[in-house]
């Protein structure tokens, strides 16, 4: 079984040695959430273990984007076009960076915060430190979303352009675009995820590949950050919108999908869907822990979905603000083994 199971992932160019292929990267243990409120102006901080809305922090208009780094936390105001910090320890706002028209997505790199101005076609780069823009990245048209590729220290910043059905990659020392992939249509989501598969003993296959939701056609563009070919396109739900990758109890991949109100789970190594699980009233943006839960935010629905990844099931549903567009994940990093190109 598994000479066949590697033999299909040579097939599509996906198992093959590199120093620069992937190790897999820290485990993630999430304690609170982070939930950005489009239709409040608002960020709930959920403590995951008690399910509660532990406190309520104000920003800017029509929040669209969230993301934790460290004890701080990233919004993108996309009705204020700005970038609202927030001190994680105490909840309060430490600072607020203009940046361009209608920032939606956020994504983070060595020391720099990457801002999709999805009015103005392009990337504002922030120097975290300083709190101030850097640089101005052309890209295509709409940049929705955001994924730098942290497998490789030299990777790049993948973005996707909803309005011209492509996804630029981005080099962050030239800051250019050097490569543009054509995917399906009106694309909102991107993500990685590390493919681990037994080999000899005491050893492990990896490799990576890219995912990217596309909201109109409803399908799921699958793809090898090596040589940024397309491998498969994999029909999903109605208006996929978010995307998160699991590594345990094993490796899967889900998507929300807003307009059928449910979430896929898919087999990353088959490249298929395995099961289909409801999931609240328009899930759109989701985050994963390590080996506990999914959460969904339900645009629709003023809540987040916890979905057990052991049993694939909601089993917990929590309060938000108004129009939830955004989730994050804070908590503790665990090291990951040392490893060299594809064996750990």
């Amino acid at each position: 079984m598994l000479v066949a199971v590697l033999a299909f992932l040579a097939s599509l160019g996906l198992a093959r040695a590199s120093r620069t292929d992937p190790v897999r990267p820290p485990i993630f243990m999430a304690t609170r959430a982070y939930v950005a409120n489009a239709g409040d102006g608002t960020v709930s901080e959920l403590d995951l273990t008690t399910h509660r809305v532990s406190r309520t922090i104000r920003v800017g208009l029509r929040p669209s984007a969230v993301l934790v780094v460290n004890t701080e936390i990233y919004v993108a105001n996309a009705g204020s076009n700005t970038v609202s910090v927030i001190d994680g320890r105490f909840g309060r706002i430490e600072a607020t960076i203009p940046v361009g028209r209608s920032p939606g997505a956020l994504g983070f790199r060595r020391g720099a915060l990457y801002v999709a101005d999805a009015g103005d076609d392009d990337l504002s780069e922030i120097d975290v430190t300083k709190r101030v823009v850097v640089a101005k990245i052309k890209v295509g048209r709409h940049p929705s979303a955001i994924a730098p590729y942290v497998y490789d220290v030299n990777g790049g910043i993948y973005v996707t352009n909803r309005d011209g059905n492509t996804v630029s990659l981005v080099s962050a020392e030239a800051r250019e675009v050097i490569a543009t992939l054509h995917v399906g249509s009106e694309p909102s989501a991107i993500a990685f995820d590390s493919i681990r598969l037994p080999s000899a003993p005491g050893t492990v296959i990896s490799s990576v590949v890219g995912l990217v939701a596309n909201a109109r056609d409803g399908t799921l563009t699958i793809f090898d950050p090596l040589t940024n070919e397309i491998k498969r396109t994999v029909r999903v739900g109605d208006r996929p919108s978010g995307i998160v990758a699991v590594a345990e109890p094993k490796n899967v991949v889900y998507v929300t999908n807003a307009g059928s109100n449910d979430v896929s789970m898919i087999d990353p190594v088959a490249m298929t869907v395995i099961r289909t699980i409801p999931a609240g009233n328009a899930p759109s943006a989701i985050a994963g822990t390590f080996d506990s839960h999914v959460y969904a935010a339900n645009a629709g629905g003023n809540g987040v979905s916890a979905l057990s990844v052991l049993t694939n099931t909601v089993d917990a549903t929590l309060g938000a603000g108004s129009a939830p567009a955004a989730i994050s994940l804070g908590g503790l990093f665990w090291p990951a083994p040392r490893c060299t190109g594809l064996t750990c």
